[in-house]
């Protein structure tokens, strides 16, 4: 009788295990009033044209949107910039309506940086202005670093009616490297990451590639 080699089967229940064991580590999700900082998202956004930098390094890919250049970075100082005034529907223009996402790209060695304040300025034509805040200080460590793929979402953004400008401020820690902070619609779709869900299915896929190669074998 013809068996399976160990080494055989060791290499598949060691893939089996790698899939079924892998699991998306809980979204760790920041509430500063009706913003939501989530440092630890599911999905992922890449800065393109059409998700285009209010804050970010030369490189953003903004086509004709204005964005305020926040330089080459990398100092290990405080970064405080404020977005160019735009008016209300250049941001829906891009977001596609009254609610959007920020999304943060941070790029940075081993130590992490630290966010202290981000905020969206409403004004309305009379200059009466309201703004949306998150200022808990958090020390965050990148999960996608590298060029135009988000790390971090801030949500819950919602322009006022009767607004007529807006404007957005950053105030952090920079360590290495422009940093992005993006528009994105709450309608766009994201680069997903694989459920710990469906890694399991596979898994158990590969279990059954597994049994199906013993009992040939045998």
């Amino acid at each position: 009788m013809k068996k399976i080699s160990r080494g055989m089967l060791g290499a598949c229940v060691a893939v089996v295990l790698t899939f079924a064991g892998t699991t998306n580590a809980e979204a760790a999700l920041i509430v500063d009033g009706n913003l939501t900082l989530n440092t630890d998202p599911s999905v992922i956004y890449q800065q393109t044209e059409s998700a285009p930098c209010v804050i970010g390094g030369e490189n953003c890919l903004n086509g004709t949107f204005p964005y305020t250049v926040q330089g080459p970075g990398g100092n290990g100082e405080e970064d405080k910039v404020y977005s160019p005034v735009y008016t209300t529907s250049q941001i829906t223009s891009v977001t596609g309506g009254s609610t959007f996402i920020i999304a943060l790209d941070y790029n940075q060695t081993v130590d992490p940086q630290n966010l202290y304040v981000f905020s969206a300025i409403y004004c309305t034509a009379a200059n009466v202005c309201t703004s949306q805040t998150f200022d808990i200080t958090t020390s965050l460590q990148t999960n996608n670093n590298g060029v135009g793929f988000s790390d971090f979402l801030l949500t819950g953004f919602l322009i006022p009616v009767n607004t007529a400008t807006v404007q957005f401020y950053a105030d952090w820690f920079n360590n290495d490297g422009a940093d992005r902070y993006f528009l994105v619609g709450v309608n766009t779709p994201p680069t997903v990451v694989p459920e710990p869900a469906s890694l399991s299915l596979f898994g158990l896929g590969l279990l059954g590639v597994a049994r199906r190669v013993v009992r040939r074998k045998a």
